[in-house]
């Protein structure tokens, strides 16, 4: 059996120590799990400015690494010239998915900007992944976002953008019959 991780990051967070955040010390975890390739993000992408650079850091990172790592884009809809960036993404980087992060961006899903993103990220048969939190709320910094996506944002997202495939990671939620009926 071959296993893929889908919800990897490389590079420092912000409010603590990682163990892992560069390529060979990750290589080497996945390995010790027996993981054979892994979607990765960068982690920089969360706070700089311009989340487009840290896809440029991704794209220089993982470079040597490609037959294990598979580049995830994150981009903020709200910065300009958003869309040409998911184009450099697609073409330059061979991103096959993009992640929005909308507490950490400042938008929410149903912004005309993340929609438009979003369909252009379709458009390009790219994945869409909306992480629900970043952090377990018990270990948040107090300059982190303090709420989570919610399950009805994502799908409310999910039927504004029909054609999009869609992998929502780390939702806090609740499976009671009703939402299961």
């Amino acid at each position: 059996m071959m296993l893929h991780d889908a919800n990897v990051h490389l590079g420092h967070w912000p409010y603590r120590r990682l163990p892992f955040t560069g390529v060979e010390a990750l290589l080497a975890r996945m390995d010790a799990l027996g993981i054979e390739r892994a979607a990765v993000a960068g982690s920089h992408a969360v706070l700089y400015r311009n989340a487009h650079e840290a896809n440029r850091e991704l794209a220089v990172w993982i470079a040597e690494h490609r037959d294990r790592l598979a580049p995830v884009a994150t981009l903020d809809p709200n910065y300009p010239g958003a869309g040409d960036d998911l184009a450099w993404c697609a073409e330059h980087l061979g991103a096959r998915a993009l992640r929005l992060l909308p507490r950490w961006h400042g938008f929410a899903l149903s912004d005309p900007e993340a929609l438009d993103l979003a369909r252009l990220a379709a458009g390009r048969g790219m994945t869409i992944v909306v992480p629900g939190r970043l952090e377990d709320s018990r270990q948040r910094h107090r300059l982190s976002p303090q709420t989570d996506v919610t399950l009805d944002e994502v799908l409310a997202f999910a039927a504004a953008v029909p054609d999009a495939r869609l992998l929502a990671t780390e939702l806090s939620l609740r499976l009671d019959a009703d939402i299961l009926a």
